[in-house]
């Protein structure tokens, strides 16, 4: 029989986590096995003799019962807790017993077996010892100091407790009569659920090394403990039922009183999905930072593959350096590869798992599937096992829609639960401190689960989806047959009284019986979404079946038709209830269909969230809000704008082109008045906002060797201008290219005409920007804003600005490190994404420029563009260069410029072929060009390059429609044409295929100001009719109540005016949602229509990328996947 420790043990800080020493322990002392390891939280019943001043005045802070397979002599004072960890500790009480090898061997399975068990139904008896007040056994009494703690750890968790028992027996006979207080305890607990775990004899230690707490070695049996049990309760609330039974008064009065023992409850932890609201952002991080210590886990941090993520890395990291608070990254390139970190590195750090807990923070990732499920936070095994093991990750993403199941999936509505005649095992209690999924101030972190980081979106414009959601998550189960709800609800009654109801069934007498059998039978399931798809599911199948529900049954109609009372007869029957929820149902899954099917769309940026916490901690600085506006600068250039992946269709009166309308043009705004509040000009700034002044050039040096400002700059809408020629830079720019049509002859003629009118030689623009002539450089901005409008480049410049940056819209932002370098957050963004989506290397010397490839091997020998091995160097690239003043940052940025240049080149070159060659096809629903040979073939089987190849050539195509004819949609011009980009690649046999809508980000904002103008006077119109309705429909129901008439006729007209005034205020928020909603923007539903072709072909498709509108085809499959895919709505 193995001999193990049991250990009681305080910390001399209390502040200490218990599972990061654990995880201390195990790690410093492989040969120690914890079998064990709870937080003690209340003492049941005082010891009266044995250590009884120190066992109950003594703070325990973790119990651990230890299994040691090394020597005792390698351990320090026979404990097998190392000398390094009891320097941590200030009190302990150690036990030696023997357990018997098999409870061991079978306790972990046993356990988790345990845990997932549903919670039996209480017996009643706190109930009436609440009524009756009455005394009961003097030593497992129910106190008032026990109800008050059952009360309070009832209200945050309502989970497994565990009771440690210590036991002592009296003399001679104790042994003996606890032997049959425990044959006769199993039938009492085991209907409350309880069940013993682990039993051990107290015994000896085997030399006089102090291995236990007795007070000398050779102490007598009897006047020390003689035994342990673990005893398991689903909760407190059974614990304490148990007690107050009266069948448990008996066996204790007439058997456990000969021994007297003391127990803890041990609880375990919640799972939840929930969301934190904006104004609430910093609240987790400053309960990490009261919680850490350096025996805590480090925190994982799950990157995403592009800029604005790895901006918001940068920033967080920075925020845990400086509170010294241990931390991982881990880039993640797809679904698949987080799948691989969620098996690799989340599921060890789960308690379950041997692990101690921990917080995972993915930016970027996972805010489109489910996480508790691609995560391994919970047993995919079990649907039932709700507990995430202490793990709890934070989703801050700026992809839409949100998976609903991460924002609302934990939390349900107990307040509904509790009117119920029959409690349910399987709901589950309100989380304390959320309310409706959203946390407040009165949440506790460390509960695990999934939190996600709201930006003001799920507060402001998800209110309709989380009601729905809730709704769904409360309605009892019932089959949907496909029955056509919209027969008139004469039909029901009809049916009701024994007319045919042609195919359907009645759901009543006998066949109602067998429906409830067959839901008896049919086990539970969690729907979850495909962690590769980005649709998720809708709520959990957790609910109530109606054949269990003790009120519904009451409501059922006789299955006698010779007797019906007049009681009964007013009753709605059980069919018209069917068909009630069947509709109420279909209309709130309607809700979450038309959410999810809206497309995609891209929120504020997570680097400028990431921002908005460094501010709320007082930690903003320049290094970080210049990482806030690099990350922010890149959503443009790679094409995500409020309607998904597409062109940004920028207002040609402005400068730099916005990806969120008027709350992109707002952040931006926050953005440069931070500018102007950590960098003030100088004194000999304040004259320089005059026309032809210093102000009005580019930027191009600091204005000292120390200088590492940030300054606010009239940014053209040129390319690397700064690092470039003048003519290359205007060349390459996707503005200015789409609208002079530089993939022609006439198009570079355009060009060289503008730069002719505006004085600037082309051997002038033809050498560095930086060599140019002063003067020119001085007035190029004033000669662009006039002479630009005449080619139609109204937005080419931002207008003129002066003073304060409230005046300076459209202007960009330029950053100094000293005289090493001077660089836009445009030009920033530009070089990151190229790190990311062509990796860094060697370039020869010259004016040809090309990725590198070593000597002797083939294109087929190098790494695949999206195998995580060759992607991750790259994260790591690009993570060095964004490294804060003062380090070589600009270094590596300036050292990746011909990188970005050979990109663009590479986008110019096979843009210009496309175009030239014709090699663009107007299919059904959208345009599709095909990149399969050519110089730079390989080069865009990335789909980040592919992407921007993609917005290169669908901004020239929308321009051509726009000059070729002013047509118009309704009121709106035709944003452009989708367009679908395949690039082949060749070694693996697939082609990257992308999908980009028509447009979207801008909108005329005072026009749609009227339209919500209306929209608020009609539904104030709505609202008062409705109000009228509901006072007709009372008064109604009053007069009828007099009279005496049929309930059920006035139940279904009620249902017929609720309905239609559900319709009508439904409109209402669709309208509302104006501002960022489905009404003005054109979304990309590439990500929707891709997997319905799936579904319905037989296609070979790998969908991987967290970018919907990215999809793998098998090379022999791309005609059939294109001809179906001609046939979707690929924009909405």
């Amino acid at each position: 029989m193995p001999a193990l420790t049991l250990h009681l043990i305080a910390f001399k800080d209390p502040s200490l986590d218990p599972t990061a020493f654990v995880d201390k322990l195990k790690a410093t002392t492989p040969g120690v096995h914890v079998v064990v390891a709870s937080r003690p939280r209340h003492i049941v019943v005082r010891p009266s003799a044995l250590d009884a001043n120190l066992l109950t005045t003594q703070r325990w802070d973790v119990m651990l019962l230890l299994q040691n397979t090394q020597s005792s002599s390698s351990l320090s004072s026979g404990s097998p807790i190392p000398a390094q960890l009891q320097s941590a500790i200030s009190a302990e009480y150690r036990i030696l017993a023997g357990i018997p090898s098999k409870l061991l061997t079978t306790y972990p399975e046993r356990d988790a077996r345990l845990k997932r068990q549903t919670q039996p139904p209480l017996t009643g008896s706190l109930d009436e010892i609440r009524r009756s007040s009455k005394e009961t056994s003097q030593n497992l009494e129910v106190s008032p100091e026990l109800l008050a703690f059952m009360d309070q750890l009832s209200a945050d968790h309502d989970k497994p407790v565990t009771m440690l028992n210590l036991l002592h027996f009296h003399r001679p006979d104790g042994k003996k009569n606890y032997f049959d207080y425990g044959q006769a305890f199993i039938p009492v607990a085991g209907k409350r659920g309880g069940n013993a775990k682990l039993v051990g004899n107290v015994v000896q230690p085997p030399s006089a090394q102090q291995i236990d707490s007795r007070r000398q070695h050779d102490q007598a049996e009897h006047e020390w403990w003689n035994e342990i049990s673990i005893v398991h309760y689903p909760s407190i609330r059974h614990f304490c039922d148990m007690l107050a039974g009266q069948d448990y008064q008996k066996i204790n009065e007439k058997h456990r009183l000969k021994a007297s023992n003391r127990s803890l409850a041990l609880p375990e932890l919640i799972h939840a999905e929930m969301y934190l609201p904006r104004s609430l952002i910093s609240h987790l991080y400053l309960q990490l930072l009261r919680s850490h210590h350096p025996l805590s886990p480090p925190v994982l941090i799950l990157v995403a593959l592009e800029p604005d993520a790895l901006c918001a890395c940068r920033i967080l990291t920075t925020l845990l350096k400086r509170d010294y608070i241990a931390h991982k990254i881990q880039p993640i390139a797809g679904y698949g590869d987080l799948a691989r970190a969620g098996e690799e590195l989340v599921r060890p750090l789960r308690t379950t798992e041997g692990g101690s807990g921990g917080v995972v923070v993915c930016l970027g990732v996972g805010g489109l599937v489910d996480l508790s499920e691609i995560l391994c936070l919970t047993n995919a095994e079990d649907e039932a096992a709700d507990d995430t093991g202490g793990v709890e990750a934070w989703v801050i993403d700026a992809r839409r829609p949100w998976n609903l199941v991460n924002v609302f999936g934990g939390q349900w509505q107990q307040q509904a639960r509790e009117n119920l005649d029959e409690f349910d095992s399987n709901s589950r209690r309100k989380t304390r401190g959320v309310d409706k999924g959203g946390l407040t101030r009165q949440y506790t972190a460390g509960q695990g689960g999934v939190i996600v980081f709201d930006d003001g979106d799920i507060e402001e414009e998800l209110s309709k989806e989380r009601d729905a959601y809730y709704a769904l998550e409360e309605m009892p189960e019932v089959d949907d047959d496909g029955d056509d709800l919209s027969d008139s609800e004469s039909e029901d009654d009809g049916d009701d009284f024994g007319m045919g109801s042609k195919k359907r069934k009645s759901w009543s007498g006998r066949e109602e019986e067998d429906s409830e059998d067959e839901e008896d039978e049919r086990p539970r399931q969690r729907r979850r979404s495909n962690s590769s798809s980005p649709i998720p599911s809708s709520p959990s199948n957790r609910r109530r079946t109606i054949g269990h529900d003790s009120s519904n049954s009451s409501r059922t109609p006789s299955p006698e038709p010779n007797v019906v009372s007049p009681l009964v007869s007013r009753q709605p029957s059980a069919r018209t209830l069917r068909r009630r929820l069947l509709r109420l149902k279909r209309k709130h899954e309607s809700v979450l269909q038309a959410y999810y099917n809206t497309g995609t769309a891209y929120s504020e940026p997570i680097s400028s969230m990431m921002y908005s916490l460094a501010s709320e901690l007082g930690r903003e600085d320049n290094d970080l809000l210049w990482l806030a506006i690099v990350g922010t600068s890149s959503m443009e250039l790679s094409g995500r704008t409020m309607a998904g992946v597409g062109i940004s269709s920028s207002s040609e009166s402005g400068g730099s082109a916005g990806w969120g309308g008027s709350r992109g043009e707002h952040i931006r705004q926050i953005l440069r008045d931070e500018v102007h509040r950590l960098n003030p000009p100088d004194g000999a700034e304040s004259g320089r906002d005059v026309p032809g002044s210093s102000s009005d050039m580019i930027p191009t040096t600091a204005r000292s060797p120390t200088d590492t400002s940030i300054r606010l700059s009239p940014e053209p809408r040129f390319l690397l201008v700064r690092h470039w020629s003048l003519y290359e830079s205007m060349l390459h720019s996707p503005y200015l290219a789409s609208r002079l049509h530089v993939w022609t002859e006439n198009g570079r003629k355009r060009l060289h005409k503008l730069l002719a009118k505006m004085g600037i030689s082309l051997t002038q623009c033809n050498q560095n920007y930086t060599h140019m002539d002063m003067e020119l450089k001085r007035v190029l901005r004033s000669r662009l804003l006039k002479y630009a409008p005449m080619y139609g480049l109204e937005g080419l410049v931002p207008p003129p600005a002066s003073g304060h940056s409230n005046n300076r819209q459209g202007w960009g932002f330029v950053r100094s490190w000293g005289w090493k370098a001077c660089l836009s957050a445009t030009d920033v963004a530009v070089i990151l994404g190229s790190i990311l989506e062509v990796g860094p290397g060697a370039w020869e010397a010259g004016s040809s420029f090309r990725p590198p490839i070593a000597n002797g091997a083939s294109q087929s020998e190098l790494p695949s563009e999206t195998d995580p091995a060759n992607l991750h160097p790259r994260f790591w690239s690009a993570y060095d260069a964004l490294s804060p003043t003062g380090s070589d940052s600009p270094t590596l940025l300036v050292e990746s410029l011909p990188l970005a240049k050979h990109l663009h080149r590479a986008i110019l070159r096979t843009g210009t072929s496309l175009l030239s060659k014709h090699q663009i096809r107007h299919l059904r629903a959208f345009r599709i060009a095909v990149v399969k040979e050519g110089p730079d073939v390989k080069l865009f089987t990335n789909p980040g390059a592919l992407t921007k190849l993609a917005l290169w050539v669908a901004e020239a195509i929308q321009v051509q429609e726009r000059d070729r004819s002013e047509t118009k949609m309704g009121k709106k011009k035709i944003l452009g044409t989708p367009l679908v980009l395949a690039g082949l690649d060749e070694d693996r046999g697939v082609y990257v295929v992308v999908g980009t809508g028509g447009g979207g980000g801008v909108i005329d904002f005072a026009a749609l100001a009227k339209k919500q103008e209306a929209q608020r006077t009609k539904k104030e119109a709505k609202d008062r009719k409705r109000k009228e309705r509901e006072d007709r429909r009372r008064k109604r129901a009053a007069e009828r109540a007099r009279q005496n008439e049929d309930d059920e006729d006035e139940e279904e007209e009620t249902e017929e005016d609720d309905s239609s005034s559900g319709s009508d205020s439904d409109d209402g928020p669709d309208d509302e949602k104006g501002l960022f909603g489905n009404k003005n923007l054109v979304r990309n539903r590439f990500g929707i229509a891709f997997q319905e072709v799936v579904q319905e072909t037989s296609a070979r498709v790998r969908i991987d990328s967290f970018e919907n509108c990215v999809v793998e085809v098998q090379k022999e499959d791309l005609g059939g996947f294109l001809e179906a895919l001609s046939f979707r709505s690929v924009v909405g």
